[in-house]
């Protein structure tokens, strides 16, 4: 572990050290391009109860709640989903390739909007009713943010945000009111650009380590790439993705003082061409596992973690082999047979979409044509999430679509919903004229949360050239639902947590992942769909130290937060 800075006192600048250095296990062979890998150390600010000066240079503005919009336009169940977006008031005007997440910025139990961009990133403070208002603006001139992730990385109780843009990360820090501070890079390197962040206690010392994956940046002016630079079909993307080097995905384990990377072994030295990474324990052995999707159809990349803060790669043994080109991931029991399923969004045109099925114990299968699922093959997939979005117990598929088509016009697409059972099997929901489905667009992100408080699971979807897509669920409810939120002291999110329940027979399991789906993170809230009963019985928690907490048998249609070791 590399040396880190001692941890400062409250009201002192958060300090960080960058050195550079060689892996001694990586030979320079393998990093055509760069060679050297950026080694930080960061320490953080912990437990810090400051009133912070509103007028201060951290943020651009404080808005004020200018007042309702008024009342919220009508439920349509037979559209499905209802686009609110300007009655919402989501107005700031997307960046090409622009993510999105839901968070809690002020911590009064309703999801606020996080939206980045060029020299800004804005927060949109929920009101409760699905309406939102611009509240604070976190200035970062000249550099244009593309992805924002929601993580307690200060470890004092307020979730702060992780920014990747085109050629590193950076970290903004909660106050506590709402606001952020810009804090500086994580890790940066003007030769690659980082394409995707996830999060997990990999070492499991209780503290969230950072996986960013990460590719080199493609220079349209070098030779290498000749007329393949240039505005032309879909295919010539991958055409430049095949022919540049690929890079080192960097990881930086956390401790009790800060943040370092680690030069020791850890397995994951691969160079990839990463577009996808989710945290998630696929064999449910207590440990935390990675699923590295890469660009360029080539397999993605399954490594089993051991516990130590290693890895070993399994994926030649698991059966998910196909080569892809992956966007997001998704994890969860689709047909409640007890084992963790796996769903990749991809623009492979041979198989589509990849719905890869445990058959058994670290043994995958594809079955997207058997599922239902062959007519992602026509799309392009991106943000995806399965939830149970109507009650009635299963699965249902929510994908974003949109071609890349490296900033040229064009890439519009629909995106798709899919009504599951419990036997894990899928069917396209048509959507009719007018409904908030019905819109094609060059779509990226989709992050999830219940925004008007109602019990059901909304949408929000960024898009390439223009504001994203706020999509209220009006789909007919046919059951009854339960909301929890796991709090701990050093993990938020609780990845690695799941929390297991019986209902009407069928007995449901959801887990905290780090980062599914593709572009920011969704809400904390683990949300259940229950169909026909009000109960829910033998509900646990199980935290990501093995501990249990039984809550019995409670009442359902309600949100419920369950705090460690209380």
């Amino acid at each position: 572990m590399s040396e880190l800075t001692p941890r400062p006192q409250c009201g002192a600048d958060l300090t960080y050290r960058v050195t550079t250095g060689r892996l001694a296990s990586m030979p320079t062979w393998r990093w055509p391009r760069v060679g050297l890998l950026l080694l930080v150390g960061i320490s953080a600010v912990y437990g810090c109860n400051q009133t912070p000066d509103k007028n201060a240079d951290h943020v651009a503005a404080v808005g004020t709640d200018p007042g309702s919009p008024g009342p919220a336009p009508a439920e349509t169940p037979d559209l499905a989903f209802r686009d609110i977006t300007d009655w919402a008031g989501i107005s700031v005007p997307a960046a090409a390739e622009q993510g999105a997440s839901f968070i809690d910025a002020d911590r009064d139990g309703i999801d606020d909007i996080v939206l980045p961009g060029e020299g800004r990133t804005t927060i949109f403070r929920g009101r409760g009713d699905g309406s939102f208002y611009p509240f604070t603006v976190i200035e970062h001139p000249g550099i244009l943010v593309s992805y924002p992730y929601v993580m307690d990385w200060s470890r004092d109780g307020i979730d702060d945000l992780v920014l990747a843009d085109e050629s590193g990360v950076s970290l903004a820090r909660a106050i506590g009111d709402g606001t952020y501070e810009w804090v500086g890079d994580l890790l940066r390197d003007g030769s690659l650009a980082a394409t995707v962040v996830s999060f997990a206690d990999f070492n499991n010392d209780q503290q969230l380590d950072v996986y960013m994956g990460r590719m080199n940046v493609f220079d349209p002016d070098d030779p290498l790439f000749g007329d393949e630079a240039e505005c032309g079909a879909p295919g010539d993307v991958e055409g430049i993705i095949n022919r540049a080097p690929a890079a080192v995905d960097a990881v930086l384990y956390s401790n009790a003082t800060g943040w370092g990377y680690t030069s020791a072994d850890t397995g994951l030295l691969l160079p990839l061409y990463t577009q996808a990474v989710t945290a998630a324990d696929i064999d449910m052995d207590g440990t935390m596992d990675l699923l590295v999707g890469t660009e360029g159809l080539r397999p993605d990349v399954v490594f089993r973690g051991n516990a130590d803060g290693t890895f070993t790669d399994i994926t030649a043994i698991s059966g998910m082999t196909l080569p892809t080109s992956a966007m997001g991931y998704e994890v969860v029991d689709i047909d409640f047979d007890g084992d963790l399923d796996i769903y990749v969004t991809d623009e492979d045109t041979e198989v589509g979409d990849k719905l890869y099925v445990q058959v058994s114990p670290g043994k995958y299968v594809a079955e997207t044509k058997e599922r239902g699922l062959a007519i992602t093959r026509q799309f392009t997939g991106w943000g995806i999430g399965l939830h149970d979005l109507d009650h009635d117990t299963d699965f249902d598929l929510f994908v974003a679509n949109g071609i890349p088509l490296g900033g040229c016009p064009g890439g519009e697409q629909e995106n798709l919903l899919f009504l599951g059972d419990t036997g894990g099997y899928f069917e396209r929901l048509i959507p009719p004229a007018g409904s908030g489905l019905d819109a094609v667009l060059n779509s990226r992100a989709a992050v999830f949360s219940d925004i008007d408080q109602d019990g059901d699971l909304d949408v929000l979807v960024s898009n390439v050239g223009t504001v994203p897509t706020l999509l209220r669920n009006d789909l007919p409810r046919a059951g009854s639902w339960l909301q929890f939120l796991l709090q701990h002291p050093t993990l938020s999110p609780v990845v690695g947590a799941s929390i297991t329940l019986s209902a009407d027979g069928v007995t449901h399991r959801r887990a905290v992942h780090g980062t599914p789906s593709y572009g920011g993170s969704s809400t904390q809230w683990l949300h259940f769909g229950l169909g026909n009963t009000s109960t829910a019985n033998d509900v646990t928690i199980q935290w990501p130290d093995g501990s249990t907490k039984t809550l019995g048998t409670i009442q359902t249609n309600q949100r419920i937060t369950v705090v460690y070791g209380e």
